[in-house]
């Protein structure tokens, strides 16, 4: 099986991945993060995911996943996220990456884990519908 590729994230990969983002906040990821990109295998966007800076030396990671492809292609989304990862802490110089993931989605925690991230803590009431979510971060 060959393996995936990497593309510059653009906003109109959302709808291709199926995740259900809303093209505004797509958008704002696209022209605020650095850097972005998308992963594609045989012409199916499999995820995208990108830095958004804080500040200077902290970024807040973001992912997306398509559904259909989550299980299939875990590995190789794995593997491609964590180089990348490892890669833009380096060069772009972010002593902090942190990543938050709804209380809901607590299945997240292993694959962040799997990303080099540590749990930090539980963040109460911190989604706009109230729901808590965990606090994980990976220090340089």
């Amino acid at each position: 099986m060959s393996l995936p590729s990497v593309i510059d994230f653009e906003p109109t990969h959302v709808a291709l991945i199926g995740d259900p983002a809303p093209v505004d906040q797509a958008f704002a990821l696209a022209t605020n993060s650095r850097p972005s990109l998308t992963v594609v295998h045989q012409g199916h966007y499999l995820a995208a995911f990108g830095l958004y800076p804080i500040h200077d030396s902290v970024a807040q990671a973001w992912m997306l996943v398509n559904p259909e492809h989550r299980y299939t292609y875990a590995k190789s989304i794995l593997k491609v996220a964590r180089q990348e990862l490892d890669r833009w802490q380096i060069s772009e110089a972010f002593n902090r990456v942190q990543i938050t993931i709804e209380f809901a989605n607590a299945g997240f925690v292993r694959w962040s884990k799997l990303l080099g991230f540590q749990l930090e803590g539980l963040m109460r009431c911190y989604g706009q519908d109230g729901q808590d979510h965990f606090l994980m971060a990976r220090i340089r």
